[in-house]
C-alpha cells in the first residue's frame, strides 16, 4: 500500500505530465486555421486545466495531511 507521500509524488507526476500537455497543445492551437477547430482545442485546453489544478491540490493535501491540527 502507498503512503501519502507516494501517492502525492504520483499527483505531481501526473500533474507534470498534464502541463506537458497542455504547452503542447498551447502551440498548436496558433496553427490552426478552423474556427471550430480553434473552440474544441480551448475547450481541451481548459479540461486538461482543470484536471492540472486538481491533480496539483490533490498532491498539496497529501503532503499536508498529517500537518493539521485537531480540531478542538
Amino acid at each position: 500500500m502507498a503512503t501519502l507521500t507516494q501517492l502525492a509524488a504520483e499527483y505531481r507526476q501526473s500533474a507534470e505530465l498534464l502541463k506537458q500537455r497542455i504547452d503542447l497543445l498551447t502551440g498548436q492551437l496558433e496553427a490552426l486555421s478552423c474556427e471550430m477547430e480553434r473552440l474544441r482545442m480551448r475547450t481541451r485546453l481548459y479540461q486538461l486545466g482543470c484536471m492540472y489544478r486538481q491533480a496539483c491540490d490533490t498532491a498539496w493535501e497529501l503532503e499536508r495531511y498529517y500537518d493539521r491540527k485537531e480540531a478542538p
